[in-house]
């Protein structure tokens, strides 16, 4: 099984599925037509699965990069989405994401 490193220093199992259901969620802010959103996902992840099948493990902070470069690539629209939309961190009272 490949293992995620977390930026805390756990591991935890490799999902391909967190990866979809994330560009899923950005792509759902933008106009892209959800099918073509699901495919998207399904290239994105695949690819990052074979990075991660190959080394045995992978780091979070390269998964969310490796992400962002594919979006970019494809999608800018749904790159700014994902990357201006935090996934662990929620804003204090008032605050707004940068």
């Amino acid at each position: 099984m490949v293992s995620v490193v977390k930026r805390n220093g756990s591991r935890e199992d490799f999902n391909p599925e967190k990866i979809k259901d994330s560009i899923r969620s950005a792509g759902g802010r933008t106009d892209m037509l959800p099918g073509k959103v699901d495919e998207l996902a399904e290239g994105v992840a695949g690819e990052i699965a074979e990075v991660a099948e190959k080394r045995g493990e992978i780091r979070s902070d390269e998964i969310r990069a490796m992400v962002l470069d594919r979006l970019r690539e494809a999608r800018p629209d749904i790159a700014n989405e994902f990357r201006t939309w935090p996934k662990t961190e929620k804003p204090e009272s008032g605050e707004e994401f940068k």
